[in-house]
């Protein structure tokens, strides 16, 4: 998460504070009880987490006005008001982007890909990747209890152009040199 705030202040040097909106999945509230014990380099005004699609736009809408950045980090187990199935992350993510013009911060590769402004990203492919080394492992005879956890040591820098340009950021030099862009 520092990473990302990192990359993003390099975009919006003026950034101050930020909200972070995210749905109220398991992994999310794991997530949120992580960032509570770290410092970072923003200001953190509100976590927000949400199932109900509704809230998710209601609480979007209420802080285009108080805070400079965004920070998105699940938003899989959105529904619509009582519905029994998840919205698709293309919607969700879409009326988000379509509805927001402060920009926005996140840590998964796909949803830069799929909009969002920037982040030191998690791969997917990498961590299927570690996934299926350890099921090697497994099926090699290695009891599970004796892999260790493991975690990607570095993410990879990205930047959405299109995002930037409908925020009317620029994106300095030394920054694009060290990123990966997603068109």
């Amino acid at each position: 998460m520092r990473e990302s705030i990192e990359l993003l202040k390099r975009l919006v040097p003026d950034a101050k504070e930020c909200v972070l909106l995210f749905d109220n999945s398991p992994t999310s509230q794991k997530f949120v009880a992580e960032i509570k014990k770290t410092t970072l380099p923003i200001d953190i005004c509100t976590i927000y987490t949400t199932n109900d699609f509704d809230t998710w736009k209601a609480k979007l809408k209420d802080v285009q006005s108080t805070v400079d950045v965004l920070g998105l980090y699940l938003y899989h187990t959105i529904k619509e008001k009582d519905g029994k199935v998840s919205l698709s992350s293309e919607t969700v993510l879409g009326w988000t982007l379509q509805n927001s013009q402060i920009p926005e911060f996140t840590f998964s590769d796909f949803t830069v890909r799929d909009g969002a402004l920037c982040g030191v990203v998690v791969s997917g492919y990498v961590q299927g990747k570690a996934a299926a080394k350890m099921a090697l492992t497994i099926l090699a005879g290695a009891s599970p209890a004796n892999i260790p956890i493991q975690c990607p040591q570095e993410g990879i820098p990205m930047i959405n152009k299109r995002r930037a340009e409908e925020l009317n950021i620029r994106i300095p030099q030394d920054v694009l040199k060290e990123v990966e862009i997603v068109e």
